[in-house]
Parts: structure tokens; sequence; C-alpha cells
């Protein structure tokens, strides 16, 4: 059996009503020397009848059916059973463009210093209407400049090269929720990643995406993997930790970590929360974050927690009918920096004219 340039791997549970146009997006690619390795991770609804008959119609898909053991595990196997030298990722939810495995074959081709090359997307909702465009970095000095600071690739429209992925482990269970983002500052000590500026993919956002249903532990694994890394660049071995489970809850008391470190992460846990607003959350969690930030205040930056937490708390308060607690946190905003406060309320209000 020849071997394709490129796998495309995707793991699949309760990929329904969407997983058909996914599969479609993939069956309509200009670049057509390629598998699609998919596994059904314990999928309970017409998933595995509808992978079963793209693969009877076409040869390049093949199904790898399991217990359901988490997107990690799955994408791990996933990567163990590929042929191509060449990984591309995508979600069950998005829409590959048609030229999109030819851009980045094209473009690893021409730089083999480059172990991973994403893309611009396009958000879509749960209709697949169009909303705004996401941009990333794209030489890899600036994608490398980006990294400590937030996740700089879209992990569904990645191309990796697979022998330096399982070089690196692999995605970490630990990081759940954020193992891309683990990856990628890993591969980035040793290697180039880049982006394309091509809109590659459709990024769809909808109620039950994982990005809205676990926010609060991604937010801890964004910044234990950041933690990780700035041990690394400082040349001290990683805190040892379990890898094949998520991080337990009280992590951060277990590296035992300083106040200003953990009111860093309190505070970005909050901004991925707060920010866009009218995310789906809990809030008896939002509210208890926002206690332990106030309490952490002598160790917070208080102008940047003024602006991405504090007011944003403040509007999501009001737009949900907590007028008391809406008042608390404009006063403890105004207490922290009037300036800040000022500046943000006025600014929200100009976009509310706007839209």
């Amino acid at each position: 059996m020849r071997t394709p340039v490129v796998s495309v791997v995707m793991a699949v549970y309760n990929g329904m009503p969407w997983l058909p146009q996914t599969l479609a997006s993939l069956r309509s690619q200009t670049f057509d020397d390629f598998e699609v390795v998919l596994i059904d991770d314990g999928s309970t609804d017409d998933t595995a009848k509808i992978l079963r008959a793209t693969a009877e119609a076409d040869a390049r898909f093949g199904v790898i059916t399991q217990t359901n053991q988490g997107l990690v595990a799955s994408l791990n196997r996933g990567i163990a059973e590929a042929r191509g030298t060449l990984i591309a990722r995508l979600d069950s939810d998005d829409l590959a463009m048609p030229d999109r495995l030819a851009m980045q074959v094209d473009f690893m081709r021409r730089h083999p210093d480059v172990a991973v090359v994403g893309s611009a997307i396009r958000i879509i909702d749960a209709e697949g209407v169009a909303h705004r465009r996401q941009a990333y970095p794209c030489a890899p000095e600036d994608v490398r400049s980006a990294l400590p600071y937030g996740c700089a690739l879209a992990h569904p429209a990645v191309m990796m090269r697979r022998d330096v992925v399982q070089a690196v482990g692999g995605y970490r269970e630990s990081f759940r929720h954020a193992e891309d983002y683990d990856l990628w500052l890993r591969l980035a000590e040793k290697h180039e990643l880049a982006n394309l500026p091509q809109e590659l993919l459709r990024y769809r956002q909808h109620g039950s995406s994982v990005s809205f249903r676990h926010r609060q532990q991604q937010a801890l694994a964004t910044y234990v993997a950041r933690y990780f890394a700035r041990e690394r660049r400082a040349g001290r071995a990683e805190p040892t930790i379990a890898h094949d489970k998520p991080l337990p809850a009280d992590i951060l008391s277990q590296l035992g970590l300083s106040p200003s470190a953990r009111a860093e992460f309190v505070q970005e846990s909050l901004r991925a929360a707060l920010s866009p607003p009218g995310q789906t959350l809990d809030d008896t969690w939002l509210g208890q974050q926002m206690e332990e930030a106030w309490s952490l205040r002598p160790h917070l930056r208080a102008g940047r927690f003024v602006r991405r937490c504090a007011i944003p708390y403040y509007r999501r308060c009001r737009r949900i009918g907590q007028a008391d607690q809406a008042s608390v946190w404009l006063g403890r905003a105004w207490r922290l920096s009037v300036l800040h406060a000022l500046w943000s309320l006025v600014a929200a209000a100009a976009r509310s004219t706007k839209d």
C-alpha cells in the first residue's frame, strides 16, 4: 500500500450534527495524497454510522473504534497509527478550506526547518455563519515571541512533522484542554513554528465546544504549561507530576508558587473566562475566582486587572441581573485604578454604541 504524504488525524466523540460537513470538506481538498485517521472515541450518536459510510465510499478514510478515552489519548493513538510524514489536525465540527492541505504541504516542503505550520482562521457559529477573522503571527521568530503569552497557533488548523511530535512525547494528558499549548511550547524549544496568513480553516464556536465547557481546567493547564516552560528555559528540570491524568485542582499549592505567581494565574484565568463576553460560565466559580483575586490584590497589576477582569465582571453582573455584585465590583475597580476603570467603561460604551 502506497504511503501517503499527509495523515489527517481526527478524534470524534458524538460529532453530530456537523461531522458530515467536516468530512465533506476533506473530500473536497485540491491535494489528494492523504489519508484520514478517524478515531471514534466511544460515540453514542450517529457518528459511527457516518464514519463507516465515509470509509466505504472513500478508501483514504480509515476508522478506529475505541471506548471513550478522551481527546489526548485519541490524538496520540491517531498519530501512532498514521503513515504520513506530515500530520494535519482537524476537529469534527470545523471545516477545512479546499486548498488547506495543498498550501501547508507546499510550505513544509519549502521550509524543512519548520516543525509546525498553522494558519489564520475564520470563526463560524453553530449555523455556519461566518463571523470574525482570527490571525496569528506568521514568521517563526514572531510565533516564538508570542508563545510565552498565549497559544499562537490554532490547533485544528496545524500541520506537523510526525517524527518531531513523537520525539517530544506527543500530547500530555496532564495538560488536558491546553494539550496543544503545552506541545507548542516544548516543540518551540528545538524547532521553528509558523503560520500562513491565509484563512485555511473555518472554526466553529458553539455552546458545547470544549473551549466553552472546560474553561477552568483550560486556564489551569495553560498557566502550568507556561510555568513549566519558564522552568525549562531557566535550565531547571520540570517539576515532577503525573502526566497520565489531568492536573489536580491544588496543583499550584503543590508547586509551592508564591502569592505573586498565584495572582498572575488567577488574573489570567479570569481574563480567559471573561473574554469574549457572554460565554456560558459557572458563576459560582467565577465569583470565587474574583474574590481570590481581590484577596491577592497587593500582588496584582492593578490597571491590567481592572481593564481585563474587574470591569468585564461588573458588566457581566449587570447583564445577568446581579446588581449588588455589580456595584461591589465597580467600587473595587474604582479603588484600584480610577483611570483604568473610567477608560474601560468609556471603551465598552463606545463598542456597544458601535454594535
